[in-house]
């Protein structure tokens, strides 16, 4: 029997909120297209963070080195590694972001970011 394609959201939705403490996908410009509910309650989100950069959950001193590994994927095509500071409802708080580049089913590039906290 074949899942339908709301098991399979529903699937890879749990899926990605094993897979780290923050799980963000987002275009090519970084605007967050989806954040896992585990990422939410970590910076304490009070609205949807759809369609906003992602930047703007980081630190302003940790803009630069994410925007350039964010460049480095897109150009080279492989994952790469950033430690930046993501603002959280109470402290910044450190983490490894893995990047990594995939065509989306609309044959769009779009980006996965899992991270954890050191």
């Amino acid at each position: 029997m074949m899942n339908s394609a709301p098991d399979v959201h529903r699937e890879l939705e749990s899926l990605l909120e094993a897979a780290g403490d923050v799980v963000v996908r987002f275009n090519s410009s970084a605007d967050i297209l989806y954040a896992s509910k585990r990422t939410c309650q970590l910076i304490a989100a009070t609205s949807d963070l759809y369609g906003i950069p992602f930047v703007t959950l980081l630190l302003d001193a940790d803009h630069q080195s994410f925007i350039q590994a964010l460049k480095n994927t897109l150009t080279q095509l492989q994952p790469q590694r950033v430690e930046v500071r993501i603002k959280t409802g109470s402290a910044p708080l450190w983490i490894e972001l893995q990047l990594s580049i995939y065509q989306s089913r609309h044959n769009a590039q779009e980006l996965l970011a899992v991270g954890r906290d050191i």
